[in-house]
């Protein structure tokens, strides 16, 4: 549970996924002259995922679905235009 909504799972603040935030920010920074690309590796889970996670209630994750490795030391989010990365909390600069 996160810390501000009791009822919150780790991915899920107030009703909006967190998969829907990155699609969200995606075109409104684009916008304000921001944009930032998903690596793609990150971008087929959370296209994956998308198929079968659910509002509430819980989420049966399908039987053939692989386990996620995350890729340490590597960019989740980038930012082609300025030359940087947003790396995983902790692990690199943002």
């Amino acid at each position: 549970m996160c810390r501000r909504h009791q009822a919150c799972g780790p991915a899920d603040i107030g009703g909006t996924t967190l998969i829907a935030e990155i699609r969200d920010a995606q075109p409104l920074l684009k916008r304000a002259g921001i944009e930032f690309v998903v690596a793609d590796y990150y971008r087929q889970l959370l296209d994956e995922c998308s198929k079968f996670l659910v509002g509430s209630g819980g989420s049966p994750i399908p039987e053939d679905f692989e386990r996620i490795e995350l890729v340490k030391y590597e960019p989740v989010f980038t930012v082609p235009e300025h030359g940087f990365s947003c790396w995983r909390a902790g692990l690199g600069e943002c």
